[in-house]
């Protein structure tokens, strides 16, 4: 049989247009590493949930919102997003994992702060108002922080959640303010104090505050 060379012709031209093809549809990616906040270890297994609005109001914004894909960081810490599902995040992703503080995530290399447990003892050493509150208020070097409130007890021992490898800057204060409020409340300061806890990853410290 013999062939023409105008075959040869449309048989190249229609590989070329296929290769232009697939070469066009190919998506950019967006890689994102998730390290251990100071050790710089990578961080495998890191659930990395994207969110989207649900139920969005043209007067007052997303008024609600939904996880819509869920997805997970290899053995080098990395996940690498397609565009046409990155360009879906219009509410936030969210990394969390076991034993380490959710943080926010985004393309390119994300630290998460490992956590530690302190067993708080408070010891009260004056007469306050029965509706006294107890808050408890930490910061990590990061800048992240946490809030615990509660009626203040009378000598009481519990477990509280703290930044490990770090620095934790611990403030507390004892206060009263009018029952049945619950944001933005006028309050009295009754006492007030701070200190400093320095834990490694996943330690749990013995600690006291008397009030």
């Amino acid at each position: 049989m013999i062939i023409s060379p105008l075959f040869f012709a449309l048989f190249a031209l229609t590989v070329f247009n296929s290769c232009s093809s697939d070469s066009s549809t190919q998506e950019d990616t967006y890689l994102m590493t998730v390290k251990e906040y100071k050790t710089n270890i990578p961080l495998a297994g890191v659930k990395i949930s994207l969110y989207k609005c649900t139920n969005y109001d043209n007067e007052f914004g997303c008024q609600s919102k939904a996880v819509f894909a869920t997805h997970f960081t290899d053995q080098n810490g990395q996940y690498a997003f397609t565009s046409s599902k990155y360009s879906q995040v219009n509410e936030g992703i969210i990394l969390s994992k076991s034993q380490y503080w959710d943080m926010q995530g985004n393309q390119g290399e994300i630290p998460m702060e490992p956590e530690a447990i302190v067993n708080l003892t408070l010891k009260t050493s004056n007469a306050y108002p029965d509706k006294s509150l107890f808050q408890l208020k930490t910061t990590g070097e990061l800048g992240s922080a946490s809030f615990e409130t509660f009626i203040a007890p009378k000598d009481s021992t519990f477990s509280y959640r703290l930044f490990g490898n770090e620095i934790n800057t611990i403030n507390w204060i004892v206060l009263t303010k009018e029952l049945g409020c619950y944001q933005y409340c006028d309050y009295d300061t009754i006492a007030s104090g701070s200190f400093i806890l320095n834990p490694k990853k996943f330690e749990t410290l013995n600690s006291s505050v008397d009030y």
